[in-house]
């Protein structure tokens, strides 16, 4: 990016382009050229009525920092209409006026002809005009056609021809009746749904109906009947058969399939590492969408499914596995109602398949292991990173499901927008530092500065060397490795935990 400033802010904004548009529409210029593209961009609300886009055409230099003005569009949008020439888009930012700068986290907005609207940091091409009045939907999808029901074992398998609708259809929704529990109703926004919290030998119902945006729903399906097979094999007794014969598929569970948007965690970071701008499943993966796709994994050939580890993890967004922080725990984001641990065992026993379970015990996350150690990090809730550090709250710790909701009355607007989507760390940080430090330089600034252009501090995050972890438990060159069984290995090379082993949540596998 063309432009010179000592502060650099990932702000979410939203911006449209329009190719040819009237006159009348162009700000500050007389008359639309045959090859423009008209930006929309909609400035977080901090910011105020000043907002400026600072941009190059392709092939062509940058506008002067910070840029030039945008024009007020509708409520909440700011515009500007740029002459493409023979070019065919343009590189873009935005700024306040004042410093503070949406950049797309460093990487620019790639801009073509054409509208398109970019809204906390997700890009759709050929958009409609967001400042025209949207006409109320009241129109309901069509009626889904040609559901059917397949039992295999504890299992249903439901399918269905796609509905049609005047606009789009963004989902179903299931309604289940027989056995004990009473009417069940569950949504999908696929045309595919695997039912597997049912009793044996028990018929089921099922009804389907279309969903649109607008909240309209069709009339009910044709109903489908199918009956469960028999009890699969009791939670601690692992199919038959010698594992050398299985062929096995493994699985990052976290990054495979999301059956269930409600366990979706990730806040801030989920926009910060661009997987909302790409639609990305990465981070949203879940037991019940593995379910949902044990019919696919077994049409494969496969026999059995290797899942990495279930255990609750600690980082700054990811859940693969590997940051164990609570061995006794599976992480919640992995969980559904009906979708639990050893629900997903006994769905994938019930079609015959076999559940492998990855474990990794010669480490932790970078924020240590609950019951052995926890690190503290220094920490300082000034106005450059108060919205970073939550205030210690007794008996509080860690919960990724539990969210910063964007609405401290003691942050700013700004603040508030950073903070929004972080999980808790009030148990992990302090200002002074804990008995017996050994981390140098405790609370000094080390000379580096964040992306946001904020001051760094020694002892501000786990680092292997940082000794922020006993020596009697950790490796001192490998952050989380747990330390050696050989006496006076203090070397930085790999090497084995020192202890046993906590047990992780047991489950038949």
């Amino acid at each position: 990016m063309r432009r010179t400033t000592t502060i650099h802010r990932r702000r979410a904004g939203a911006l449209a382009l329009v190719v040819g548009v009237a006159a009348s529409l162009l700000p500050l210029t007389a008359a639309a050229a045959a090859n423009t593209v008209t930006v929309y961009y909609q400035p977080p609300a901090a910011w105020g009525t000043s907002v400026n886009i600072h941009y190059g055409v392709d092939g062509g230099s940058w506008t002067a920092v910070p840029g030039v003005a945008m024009e007020a569009a509708c409520a909440g949008w700011r515009r500007r209409t740029v002459d493409l020439g023979t070019a065919t888009g343009l590189t873009a930012a935005f700024n306040n006026n004042a410093g503070t700068w949406d950049n797309n986290n460093g990487a620019d907005y790639t801009l073509r002809a054409g509208r398109s609207t970019v809204r906390g940091g997700l890009v759709t091409p050929d958009a409609a005009d967001p400042c025209q009045p949207v006409t109320p939907d009241t129109t309901p999808p069509a009626t889904p056609a040609g559901l059917t029901a397949t039992a295999a074992g504890l299992s249903v398998t439901l399918s269905w021809t796609a509905a049609t609708d005047d606009r789009a259809v963004t989902g179903y929704e299931l309604t289940r009746t027989g056995g004990t529990g009473g009417a069940t109703t569950v949504t999908t926004t696929t045309t595919r749904y695997v039912a597997y919290d049912l009793a044996a030998g028990t018929a089921y119902t099922w009804t389907v109906r279309a969903l649109d945006a607008a909240g309209n729903r069709s009339a009910a399906s044709a109903p489908a009947t199918a009956t469960t097979g028999t009890t699969p094999p009791v939670g601690g007794s692992p199919l038959g058969g010698d594992p050398r014969e299985d062929s096995i598929y493994f699985v990052m569970t976290a990054r495979f399939a999301d059956g269930d948007a409600t366990n979706n965690r990730g806040g801030s970071q989920h926009v910060r590492s661009g997987n909302a701008a790409n639609d990305d499943p990465m981070f949203r993966g879940d037991f019940k969408g593995l379910v949902d796709k044990l019919d696919y994994i077994k049409g494969l050939g496969f026999s059995a499914i290797w899942i990495t580890p279930v255990v609750l993890n600690r980082s700054d967004y990811d859940f693969h596995g590997y940051h164990g922080w609570d061995f006794h725990r599976v992480d919640p984001r992995l969980e559904s109602p009906g979708a639990s641990y050893q629900q997903l065992i006994n769905a994938a026993h019930a079609k015959g398949m076999k559940i492998f379970q990855d474990v990794v015990y010669n480490h932790s996350s970078r924020w240590g292991a609950k019951g052995l150690f926890v690190p503290t990090v220094y920490g300082v809730r000034d106005e450059q990173w108060k919205w970073y550090y939550d205030q210690p709250q007794a008996g509080r710790e860690y919960d990724p499901m539990v969210e910063h909701d964007g609405n401290d009355p003691t942050l700013t607007a700004a603040q508030n927008a950073k903070a929004k989507g972080r999980p808790c760390n009030g148990d992990v940080w302090s200002g002074t530092a804990p008995t017996a430090n050994r981390c140098l330089n405790w609370g000094t600034p080390n000379g580096a500065y964040s992306q946001e252009g904020y001051t760094v501090y020694h002892c501000q995050w786990p680092v292997p060397t940082g000794k922020l972890f006993p020596a009697d438990l950790y490796h001192q060159c490998w952050i989380g490795n747990w330390r050696a069984r050989t006496p006076g290995a203090a070397g930085c090379t790999r090497t084995w935990p020192t202890s046993t082993p906590r047990t992780p949540p047991s489950s038949s596998t």
